[in-house]
């Protein structure tokens, strides 16, 4: 074989290798600067999503009143939520006397909420528990929650909560500064009797150099 056809091909196949190898060059660098750009999409999402409001709502008992149902709505994000829209489907039931503030406050809630600062609650109060939880297995709520953070709208929350779920949870009411303004006054007066309880009685009272005033009546 003429040896400059050998060259040839011998450079044809060293230009093929190299080609093959410049392409897999570039398929690695293609394949890092994508995993850059993820990670910074993944940095970038997560400083956004720490930078978010979380709206919650929820119907518990009144820590003060134990027998009392609250309409809680809190934000526990960083940031303050705008636009706060919360829908019930059904709509909450409510007791007599809670009736006027429910419906106001889901008004409220349908239209929105201007805004509420981190780690703000609103709080309505529903009514007694014994009156809004009638039916222990058909009273699933769902919540749907819209608002607007600093980049946007917030991804709608949605999920369900059952009254009948309270059903049996504790009632008992947290201490207050009102009960134990009230115990230490009963623990002051209990005291107190035990004290006058326990003194002597005072001696008669005397004129100087004559007999007790209580011993010229007799």
């Amino acid at each position: 074989m003429d040896i400059n056809a050998v060259v040839g091909v011998a450079g044809a196949l060293i230009a093929i290798i190299a080609l093959w190898y410049s392409r897999q060059n570039v398929k690695v660098a293609k394949a890092q600067a994508d995993a850059a750009v993820e990670q910074t999409e993944i940095q970038r999402q997560m400083h956004r999503d720490a930078a978010q409001p979380y709206i919650w709502v929820d119907v518990r008992a009144d820590p003060s009143q134990g027998s009392t149902l609250v309409l809680i709505v809190g934000n526990t994000g960083q940031t303050t939520a705008t636009n706060v829209r919360v829908v019930f489907d059904p709509p909450l039931p409510m007791g007599e006397n809670g009736r006027p503030r429910v419906d106001e406050a889901q008004w409220r809630l349908r239209n929105g909420i201007k805004a509420i600062a981190p780690g703000s609650e609103l709080w309505w109060s529903v009514g007694l528990a014994w009156e809004v939880i009638t039916q222990k297995d058909t009273q699933p709520y769902r919540v749907t929650i819209d608002a607007d953070g600093p980049f946007g709208p917030l991804e709608t929350n949605t999920y369900t909560i059952d009254l009948a779920d309270r059903s049996a949870s504790r009632d008992e009411p947290d201490g207050t500064l009102h009960r134990l303004t009230k115990a230490v006054t009963a623990a002051g007066a209990t005291v107190a009797a035990a004290v006058n309880h326990s003194m002597p009685a005072p001696p008669p009272a005397t004129r100087p150099g004559g007999p007790a005033l209580d011993d010229e009546y007799e």
